[in-house]
């Protein structure tokens, strides 16, 4: 389709072929307003994310990395792919923070399994910072998500990839935060009676 064939053109373009910064800053407004617009049709976004997860590099052969891509910048140029996939991801966290305000939900077309893909020991930090801001987000509104997480044992691969990046506070933070969502999601739903806790702590044994 038309929108399929932008996404493979102008945006999985970004990623493989050097632009200037000044066009790659004109470059982020087109791509926000893309996704914002579309970020409903699943095909598209699906399209994009798998892209992004291709673009960052598996090994430090960042030559392999970037004939796999089909790029045929130098790689010299690693930053300016960096920067490109940031602006993407940038754009994806924007459009789904806003639709997953109205409950859609995005776990057929951004797996959990995509996540430790795009925090890989050589992704950018920016890069993890991003996609972990987007998994918080999805973990946290669709219970989908978090049910094909439990499935596919996300979690624990994601402990794997992200112990490369403990030294992001950024990074903690957003982990932080998504621990604390959690625990309120299930006092949320718990009548304080049945939430039972040690004697000597409170006067009747609950809270």
């Amino acid at each position: 389709s038309d929108l399929l064939g932008f996404t493979d053109g102008f945006i999985c373009g970004l990623l493989r072929y050097y632009v200037t910064p000044q066009v790659l800053g004109e470059a982020r407004n087109v791509i926000d307003r893309f996704i914002s617009a579309l970020i409903w049709d699943q095909n598209v976004l699906n399209d994009i994310v798998t892209f992004v997860a291709a673009s960052v590099p598996r090994t430090k052969d960042y030559s392999a990395h970037l004939v796999k891509l089909g790029s045929p910048l130098p790689v010299s140029c690693m930053a300016h792919i960096d920067a490109s996939r940031n602006i993407v991801l940038s754009s994806l966290l924007k459009g789904i923070s806003s639709a997953s305000q109205a409950s859609q939900d995005f776990s057929g077309a951004i797996p959990p399994s995509w996540f430790p893909m795009v925090t890989s020991e050589f992704a950018h930090p920016v890069s993890v910072t991003i996609a972990m801001s987007i998994f918080s987000v999805l973990y946290s509104t669709s219970n989908n998500f978090r049910t094909k997480c439990a499935k596919g044992r996300t979690l624990r691969c994601l402990q794997s990839t992200l112990g490369a990046h403990a030294q992001q506070y950024d990074l903690f933070g957003i982990l932080m935060e998504l621990v604390l969502g959690s625990v309120r999601d299930i006092y949320r739903y718990t009548k304080p009676a049945d939430v039972t806790i040690p004697k000597g702590h409170g006067a009747n044994g609950h809270v």
